[in-house]
């Protein structure tokens, strides 16, 4: 049967394999298509039924699988509403941001759709299809998507189906279940009940959960450190005792209008002229972001992708304070006629969809291409202000609340160069902003390490199975 994927595309050309299915390996012929029987699905279906190192169950046996939460209404504020865990909140690596959280309606979905710790969470649906996410502690009881399958179990430790899950084994029975029915590649419930997984004997489960937990812990305190300087910042700035309630009802000046040219409500919101004032009367001065940086570049649109390219940054990939290129794209730099290179140092700001997030460049990640829907900042030389510094101060709440007064839009926000550089940023002494960027560093640092541990927690479950049966798979 030949592969689907033998095809010529612009400058290469992938060669079509032949490989022969046996008609007992058509699983009653509800797949047909070549792609579903490639010889490494194969060999590892029959590698993992004959696996000597202890049982082997379909996750049906050992768990459940259940469909997550479809909102049918628009997203509140955090007073009115509860947080939901997103598509875009998983990281993959068994990992879950929650730092661009939305909210739903309280009491909107029901038990059956939240989870607890222990949970395990696959993406059903979209280009990160096939991710899978632990659910700690700090996200008991939190609603889940409608794009997400939950898979809980009570038979076995559940850090080790994650690590399963998410290892190169797992990764390949989730991949084989894809389907391009839709626009999207997506999977169903009953393409992830029918996983085969290898159960080894519970202390071997236990050693791969110690590893794992150490991971989550390291995560947990990534986020300790990250918001210990954002609080700092926010002391430091006179934010505590700031009113910032929101006004029902204010009138404006028909010059004001007529300045600003708009004519929304929201923008001319009290709290934002509050908060304004504050910034500009800190007492180490501020100044508007456009006096701090070069000239502001948005990025190369993109939408072909290639398997052997330059990475290639879309606002997923920017996260609060890091870059993820964990499943980055990449692209052809032969075709980019626009100067976007990166240089560490280099502060990126997403301006449409999810909009005011903000990652310095470090070491490692200066060869990224960034896409259409990302600002790259420059700091001009001598500036009174640390990358560092500048990064954590425009995710905070003081710079998001001024981002938020100058985006327009309707179904999809954005914010324009123009609006970003009117952004006050108060300028602290230096060694505050080395303080806080130390502490930046240390949250960066413990997430490097909570992802190393993951990882060695994937590759210890890769280990104990393949030692035990026939491997490698063919390619």
């Amino acid at each position: 049967m030949p592969e689907a994927r033998g095809s010529i595309s612009g400058r290469y050309r992938i060669m079509a394999q032949i490989s022969v299915v046996k008609k007992s390996e058509l699983e009653g012929a509800l797949r047909l298509d070549a792609e579903y029987y490639q010889p490494k699905y194969l060999q590892l279906n029959r590698s993992l039924m004959t696996w000597k190192g202890g049982n082997v169950k379909r996750l049906s046996a050992i768990g459940t699988v259940e469909y997550g939460f479809m909102p049918m209404e628009d997203y509140v504020s955090p007073d009115e509403g509860e947080p939901l865990i997103r598509v875009t909140n998983i990281l993959g690596n068994l990992l879950v941001d929650m730092n661009d959280v939305k909210f739903i309606r309280k009491g909107l979905a029901s038990s059956r759709k939240r989870v607890k710790h222990g949970d395990i969470l696959v993406v059903q649906c979209g280009d990160t299809t096939g991710k899978v996410a632990f659910i700690s502690n700090e996200l008991d009881n939190l609603v889940f998507p409608s794009f997400c399958l939950r898979v809980r179990t009570q038979e076995l430790v559940p850090e080790y189906i994650a690590a399963f899950l998410n290892s190169r084994l797992g990764q390949l029975q989730i991949m084989r279940g894809i389907t391009y029915a839709t626009v999207r590649p997506n999977t169903t419930k009953p393409n992830i009940q029918n996983i085969l997984v290898p159960i080894p004997p519970e202390d071997v489960q236990h050693q791969v959960a110690t590893v794992a937990s150490s991971a989550f812990a390291e995560t947990t305190q990534t986020k300790v450190l990250y918001l210990q300087a954002e609080q700092l910042l926010l002391d430091e700035i006179g934010f505590k005792d700031l009113d910032l309630s929101h006004q029902l009802y204010y009138t404006v000046p028909l010059k004001k209008t007529k300045e600003a040219g708009r004519l929304d409500a929201e923008h001319f919101q009290p709290k934002y002229e509050r908060l304004e004032e504050r910034l500009l009367g800190y007492k180490g001065g501020a100044k508007v972001l456009g006096s701090l940086i070069q000239p502001i570049t948005n990025g190369y649109d993109c939408r072909e992708f290639v398997s052997d390219g330059v990475p290639y940054l879309r606002v997923g990939d920017v996260r609060v304070g890091w870059l993820d290129l964990s499943s980055v794209e990449r692209i052809s730099p032969h075709f980019i006629k626009k100067d976007v290179a990166l240089s560490v140092g280099d502060i990126l700001f997403t301006r449409k969809g999810t909009y005011g997030v903000a990652s310095q460049v470090k070491l490692g990640e200066e060869g990224c291409i960034i896409s259409s829907e990302i600002m790259r900042l420059r700091l001009l030389p001598g500036s009174q202000v640390s990358p560092d510094y500048l990064a954590l101060f425009l995710n905070s709440v003081a710079a998001r609340m001024q981002v938020e007064k100058y985006v327009h839009g309707f179904s999809n926000f954005s914010i324009t160069q123009a609006d970003i550089q009117k952004l006050i940023v108060p300028l602290p002494a230096r060694p505050f902003q080395l303080k806080v960027g130390d502490l930046v560093t240390q949250s960066l640092e413990a997430r490097q390490k909570a992802r190393q541990l993951l990882e060695d927690a994937k590759r210890k479950v890769e280990a104990i199975i393949e030692g035990k049966s026939s491997w490698p798979l063919p390619n």
